[in-house]
């Protein structure tokens, strides 16, 4: 769903730990060329076009979105090397 926003080029979502839910969604996204989005841009757009449980409680604009070789998004390497994840789990799993 988010990659329907118009700036948004490419987008990867996983679980991260959350001391209350246990688990929230983190979107890591990356966005066109020249666009001035901001997290707090995109968790806006997902207020007002995806459903509660499905919006990113957590959102990051990086430069590329990793994939492998044959183009499937490497959800995990993003995972496990967010801080939030590597605080709750160390720095391997």
């Amino acid at each position: 769903l988010l990659m329907k926003h118009p700036e948004i080029s490419e987008a990867a979502v996983a679980g991260i730990p959350h001391d209350e839910f246990g688990e929230a969604v983190k979107a890591w996204i990356e966005i066109v060329e020249g666009s001035t989005l901001t997290p707090e841009d995109i968790k806006n757009w997902a207020a007002d076009n995806m459903t509660h449980y499905k919006r990113p409680y957590h959102v990051e604009i990086i430069d590329e979105v990793p994939k492998n070789l044959i183009g499937k998004v490497q959800r995990r390497i993003l995972q496990i090397n967010d801080p939030i994840y590597k605080a709750k789990y160390g720095e391997t799993q």
